[in-house]
């Protein structure tokens, strides 16, 4: 059984308007120790919504109305706040994407870091013990002890996404689940924030769901990968499955076809057409057929199955007729 796995998710928010929108539709994913699972696709696709699901961080606007999510046997929804507080923490964490707004603006970084500690009464560790182990978190993410009086405001974009990353760290969880840790960076600290994840989760043999739009950290960081489309996954397969194959859902040759390469003689990006569907309603037939150039009268009228090859899983008519 997978370490952690997600099944037929179904998650939606109450809208101002008083519709629901259904955010998450049948997502379905595993990850098993110690691997990496990536998950892609545009802003609205949804992903961040699965995160906080899994999380159980949804906003009091939002429900899973249906589907199953276990980690490590423990099936976690349906949990009273308690117990998914003893979980949360202890057994995952999550690293957010903008690391100025998950942190305290009040609270100094190390009482930061030690909150969690705290609450879960580290190894019935003392107060002394505790904040020792501050400096050992601080120290492990690059950053002097000696500057864990300072507050957020005080340290640039990198050094609190390192706080962040230290504070999901604190407890050893066995799951870290980052949500776009490198968007709000520059592109050098984006590649010395990944180093260090990719260095922790080897080093402290984590599983690691890593969200984010950018396919190049996907190549970069992910041993598995799952492309998602306005709440559900279109494409998922291995590394090898994504990139060493040249037969993908159009959304997902759509993605890679947007990715810089400075070898190539074509000096623009191809875009994709369009905006991601609305989710208002469930749809009826393949969500992404209004802004796929193949897409025949069957995409707009039947959802399409899952077709698979090996590890390698799409969601479309057109590859169905292939294989």
């Amino acid at each position: 059984m997978s370490f952690l796995s997600v099944e037929n998710l179904h998650v939606s928010y109450k809208r101002e308007d008083k519709k629901r929108a259904y955010a998450v539709q049948g997502l379905s994913i595993q990850l098993d120790r110690q691997e990496t699972l990536g998950i892609v696709g545009e802003t609205g696709a949804g992903k961040t919504t699965t995160a906080l699901a899994i999380m159980g961080l949804l906003p009091s606007r939002g429900r899973i109305d249906a589907g199953s999510i276990i980690l490590d046997r423990t099936e976690l929804v349906g949990l009273n706040d308690a117990s998914m507080r003893s979980i949360r923490g202890a057994k995952m964490a999550m690293i957010f994407q903008n690391p100025m707004s998950s942190l305290n603006p009040t609270m100094s970084i190390e009482k930061q870091i030690a909150e969690g500690l705290l609450l879960h009464n580290f190894d019935n560790w003392s107060k002394r013990q505790i904040y020792e182990r501050v400096d050992d978190l601080l120290k492990l993410v690059g950053i002097n002890p000696e500057m864990k009086h300072s507050y957020p405001y005080e340290f640039s974009g990198g050094m609190r996404q390192r706080v962040g990353i230290a504070i999901a760290l604190a407890c050893d969880p066995e799951l870290l689940v980052a949500d776009e840790p490198t968007s709000a960076l520059d592109v050098t600290i984006q590649a010395q924030v990944l180093a260090l994840m990719d260095s922790l989760k080897r080093s402290r043999e984590m599983s690691m769901l890593l969200i984010t739009h950018d396919f190049g950290i996907i190549a970069r960081m992910c041993d598995k990968v799952a492309v998602m489309y306005a709440g559900k996954i279109v494409e998922c397969g291995t590394w090898d499955d994504m990139f060493m194959t040249k037969e993908h859902h159009p959304y997902t040759e759509g993605l890679l076809g947007a990715i810089p390469n400075i070898k190539s003689r074509e000096r623009r990006l191809k875009p994709i057409p369009g905006t991601v569907a609305d989710n208002t309603a469930p749809y009826t037939g393949c969500a992404f057929a209004d802004r796929c150039s193949r897409a025949t009268e069957l995409c707009h009228t039947v959802s399409p199955g899952n077709f698979q090859s090996g590890t390698h899983i799409v969601s479309c008519h057109l590859f169905g007729e292939r294989v």
